[in-house]
């Protein structure tokens, strides 16, 4: 989702933005006011179990830009998100995303680290809304 006519390439897809949902504008209002950060599009993701997973990966796509800030709102059951050094894989740290958290990674994150959100024995449904600010 995202501004009219908005294109993201994405895990060998391209997807085209029809608009914002309903009830979305408080939210960019807020990140803009409280974060200096308007994204313009968005993906959903929903996690059934602690079946369905992310594997490592930077969000360090072209059109991205250089540095780019990712908001990531999660609703749901809570999660473990996992980080690794890009270079070091040993270098590793796990924040608990609860219900309602947001997750706000900016400046050179996607360019020395990873993320991951891994398998889970257990887990209530999830969704992940990750927003983002497409430049080119």
């Amino acid at each position: 989702m995202g501004d009219p006519g908005l294109r993201y390439g994405y895990s060998g897809q391209e997807y085209v933005a029809s608009g914002w949902p309903e009830g979305f504008k408080s939210l960019l209002d807020r990140f803009q006011s409280q974060h200096d950060f308007a994204p313009n599009g968005a993906l959903m993701n929903y996690y059934r179990s602690g079946a369905d997973t992310m594997g490592w990966h930077a969000d360090d796509e072209p059109e991205l830009g250089l540095n780019p800030t990712i908001a990531i709102l999660s609703l749901g059951g809570a999660r473990d998100f996992h980080f690794r050094q890009h270079k070091d894989h040993s270098q590793k740290l796990k924040l608990r995303l609860p219900e309602g958290s947001l997750l706000l990674m900016s400046g050179a994150v996607q360019h020395h680290w990873q993320h991951a959100l891994p398998k889970r024995a257990q887990a209530r449904p999830r969704i992940s809304c990750t927003f983002r600010r497409i430049v080119a």
